[in-house]
Order: C-alpha cells, then structure tokens, then sequence
C-alpha cells in the first residue's frame, strides 16, 4: 500500500487523470481506516500531518471554518448537518478558501472517484476569492485537501457553509429569486445580520462566481451586524458609513430600479447575501400590522 500511495505525489507519472483520481480514491480508502480522527463542531485548526499522513476531520455544523498551518501530507474533511431531520436529509454545501498558496489542491469525493474543485488555492489580496457548491451524498460531503512536495510553507484556510435540501434532495436555485412570503419577510429582519432601508446605485456582474452585486446607499439602518468584528479579505465590506453590498444569485436578474427597499441580508462565507427585499411602502404596512397582532419574533420597524 505504501508503494501504491507514493503515486499521490506523482500524479505526472500517470497516463491519464481518471486514473490518476482512481488511484487517490483507492489510496484515501485503505488509509483512512486506521487514521485517527480529529472531531469539532464548527472549526478545525491542525498543524502539520499526521504520523501516517492523512488526518480525518469530521464537522457537524451549518458553517465554519477550517485551518490547516504548515501543511503537509493531506487532510479528510467530513462535513455533515449538525441536526438533520432524517439520516437521509440532503444538503448543499458551499466552500470558499480564504487564503493559502500553490501546491494544495481540494478534491470532492463524488460516487467513489474525486473531483478537483479548485486547481490551486490561491487568493490574492483585493481579488474576490472562488467559491464552488455541491450536493451530499447519503448525508455528507468529503473532502480531500492535499499537498504536493516542496510545496510552500503557507497556511491554508477556507470557509464552508451546510444548507438542507427539502425533502425532495433537489436544490432549486429559482427558489431564492422567489419573492418572499409574510411570514418568511418577518423571519428575515428577526434573524438577519443586516436590515437597512436604500436605494440600489450600482450592480455588478461576476460571472465566474455565478453572482450579482448590488451597491446600496442606505438610508436608513434598522440592524446591524452581529458577531465577529474581524473581516477577511473576502468580505464584502461596507466602503463607506452610507454603502454596503449585498450579493444574490445571476440567474435571478437582479436590476437596478427606482425607489427605496428594505434590504435584508445575511453573512455567508464572506459575503452578505440578499434574504429578501421588499419595497418599503409594502413593507410598512405589513410591519404594522404584524406588530399590532403580534405575529412575529420581533418588534418590526421601518
């Protein structure tokens, strides 16, 4: 088995690449089994290899990080819901690298063979770093970081965020682009990082993330950010007291348009992402009149 691992740092030497994930695959299999397995919630933050090269992390949370300093070897990152419904609850999962250097390389395991996800991780100051999503398989996904010889000493991160399927399994990208209904407009501004009421100025197309942003000037803030005040190079952070950003899916056909919304965002691997947008004349009615019946979590200002 040593011998035929040695092929995961010589991968070149190979005639094609689906053998070569063939051979990874098998390897991470037989050596897995002995591994000693590194267990947290949310986070992980490791240093270096195991004794036997391969270090296990298994994370039961909806979204974390994880750290990898000085890295060598490789690493199994298992993510999984940390409550799911049922043992066949589906999920999308999301993971964006934070920072790191040539040399590491992140793999998806998918029907027993694996996918590379990014080529190399590199981010690079002031460049908005790549983000890819997958579906679970019979409730997790795993993922496979490695690291070639003589690699640089550089420190590799990246954030990951859990979102459960509905019972179908399906992932429906046009559900996000749906108007939101009263109930899920109340839920939102109780449980958003930021709701604040302006106008959209500017939008802005990424097509390799697959996203729209908009630049809001706001008028008026009714909540604020809430948790860590340390932000990594990939958020989106306000540029000024007045302007923020807000992301949202390029398959809804988000637009500039006249008149002013309560914008509703949550904080998601580093960006904030639009939860729903009502226009502000629509939302004081229905904010008043939820308050005078009490049918939301919260006291609902505009």
């Amino acid at each position: 088995m040593a011998l035929r691992c040695s092929f995961l740092h010589n991968l070149r030497t190979l005639r094609t690449a689906r053998v070569a994930v063939l051979v990874i695959f098998a390897c991470l299999v037989a050596r897995t089994a002995s591994e000693t397995v590194t267990a947290d919630e949310c986070d992980w933050t490791g240093s270096g290899p195991s004794e036997s090269g391969v270090t296990s992390v298994y994370l039961r949370c909806t979204e974390g990080r994880v750290t990898w300093k000085h890295p060598r070897g490789a690493l199994l990152v298992l993510l999984r819901l940390p409550n799911p419904v049922s043992a066949a609850a589906q999920f999308r999962a999301c993971v964006r690298p934070l920072k790191g250097s040539g040399g590491t390389t992140i793999w998806l395991q998918k029907r027993a063979s694996l996918k590379k996800m990014f080529p190399e991780v590199r981010v690079k100051r002031g460049v908005a770093p790549p983000l890819e999503c997958a579906l679970s398989e019979n409730g997790q996904v795993a993922l496979f970081v490695e690291t070639e010889a003589g690699a640089p000493d550089t420190d590799l991160s990246f954030q990951y965020h859990l979102e459960q399927l509905p019972s179908s399994g399906r992932f429906d990208p046009e559900k996000e682009c749906k108007p939101c209904s009263e109930e899920e407009l109340a839920t939102a501004f109780c449980t958003s990082d930021l709701v604040a009421r302006g106008r959209i100025v500017k939008t802005a197309e990424n097509f390799v993330l697959k996203q729209t942003t908009l630049s809001v000037r706001a008028t008026k803030t009714l909540r604020t950010l809430q948790g860590d005040d340390e932000l990594e190079n990939s958020i989106q952070a306000p540029v000024d007291d007045k302007t923020f950003h807000v992301v949202v899916g390029q398959h809804c056909d988000a637009r500039q348009g006249d008149g002013e919304f309560v914008f509703m965002a949550r904080r998601k691997l580093g960006d904030l992402t639009l939860t729903c947008a009502p226009r502000l004349e629509d939302w004081v009615r229905l904010s008043r009149r939820l308050n005078r019946v009490g049918a939301s979590e919260c006291i609902l200002t505009a």
